[in-house]
């Protein structure tokens, strides 16, 4: 692998924040849910607040990173990062932690998350070379999972010992050690090309009508879009659903995710040996079908210690094909997509992502305060499986570069 060294201080610094990161996903909601006593329909519209901003940032966002150098993007968006969640210990240390100040958080935090993808997404391919990514990608998803497995785990022990806001100093220092890292790295970066004479709107909207003449990548980001924008709208409901409706204690709620994130640990190990093995066609077809469908027995997790066991193992099977699939679907879509166009393409992946993202938070958010969160839950589920009817039937086992005939519109 091509800058090996410079690869592993990218990586150290990213695995750290991961870390703090899911101690965050931890703490936060539970911010929300028991200091500031947000109902059910407020936990998802502080979900939705980093939705809308995702949907609107992306393009604008992803135009301007692409003629710009990608690591000092990424270091001020770790700073930025670092600030927002930094504020809300501080505030309750002031004593007055606010609903408003959780929704600000969330959309700065969605804003600096959209940048660092963007930029990051192009940065790996010049650091690693085309031929390293499904490794590359495969370590950089072990390491998401290794974060996801411990994060809650300590968050949840943090939490109960002093409490939720204090909690979140860590996910705040772990984006100073994200950024430290980025600027340890001492290979040169490639100045971005610049063209003047397009406007920023155009440049953007490159990436989709790049995407839209490619039938394969078209179908794929419909299908990613509605798991994208179902799994938006679960996460806050799942808070709810195991505080409030099965009862778990914080310490049970931070168990599930860190024992099922060892099953996403899992897949994203197994990933290089099972797109040899199935091949890109099963897969996303035989991943995708799992994963909804057990969201179906994560939904029918009765009260108490058992309802702790179905939750923990659901969760768990969830996690391991999802990190599979997902970590298939990304290196599918890079070596697909031409250097020139990978910022663009990877930036209209997190914009269409959350395109769904708002309606569906809405309608499980107004589902699971009129009815139930399970029911909003098994909504979600079904709504995943349906989906799979929009995956190609056939994927090519060694993808080429496919949007190259495009590069002409980037002239015109």
């Amino acid at each position: 692998m091509r800058h090996l060294s410079d690869f592993r201080r990218l990586w150290l610094g990213t695995a750290v924040s991961q870390v703090g990161s899911a101690i965050g996903l931890i703490a936060l909601p539970i911010v929300a849910v028991q200091i500031v006593h947000a109902s059910t329909l407020k936990v998802s519209l502080l979900a939705l607040a980093g939705a809308v901003t995702t949907t609107v940032a992306a393009f604008p966002l992803g135009a301007w990173v692409e003629f710009r150098l990608k690591r000092p993007v990424m270091i001020a968006s770790d700073i930025v990062r670092t600030a927002a969640q930094g504020s809300v210990p501080l505030a309750a240390l002031l004593g007055h932690v606010t609903y408003l100040q959780l929704v600000v958080v969330a959309i700065i935090n969605a804003a600096g998350a959209i940048s660092f993808s963007a930029s990051s997404q192009a940065h790996l391919v010049g650091l690693v070379g085309r031929d390293e990514l499904v490794s590359a990608n495969a370590r950089l998803q072990a390491t998401n999972w290794i974060g996801l497995t411990t994060g809650p785990l300590v968050g949840g022990l943090l939490v109960a010992a002093v409490g939720a806001p204090t909690t979140l100093w860590v996910d705040a220092a772990s984006f100073i050690v994200s950024a430290i890292a980025v600027i340890s790295i001492r290979s040169a970066e490639a100045h971005p090309t610049t063209k003047e004479s397009q406007r920023r709107w155009s440049i953007a909207l490159l990436g989709l009508r790049a995407v839209a003449r490619d039938r394969i990548l078209s179908r794929i980001l419909l299908n990613w879009m509605i798991f994208a924008g179902c799994i938006g709208m679960i996460f806050p409901l799942e808070t709810v659903f195991m505080l409030r409706t099965i009862h778990l204690s914080t310490l049970q709620y931070g168990l599930v995710y860190g024992i099922s994130s060892a099953g996403g640990l899992i897949g994203s190990l197994l990933t290089p040996w099972v797109v040899r093995t199935l091949g890109y066609t099963k897969t996303l077809w035989l991943g995708s079908a799992a994963r909804g469908l057990l969201l179906f027995a994560f939904a029918a997790a009765p009260n108490g210690l058992p309802g702790f066991v179905v939750c923990a193992a659901s969760m768990t099977a969830i996690l391991l094909v999802s990190s599979a699939v997902n970590s298939a679907m990304a290196s599918y879509r890079q070596l697909r997509t031409p250097d020139h166009l990978l910022a663009r393409v990877g930036a209209l992946w997190s914009a269409s992502t959350s395109l769904a993202q708002p309606v569906l938070i809405l309608t499980g958010g107004f589902v699971g305060e009129l009815v139930s969160t399970r029911a909003a839950i098994i909504l979600g589920g079904a709504l995943i499986t349906a989906a799979l009817v929009l995956l190609p039937r056939h994927l090519e086992q060694s993808p080429t570069v496919s949007l190259g005939a495009v590069a002409e519109l980037s002239t015109r």
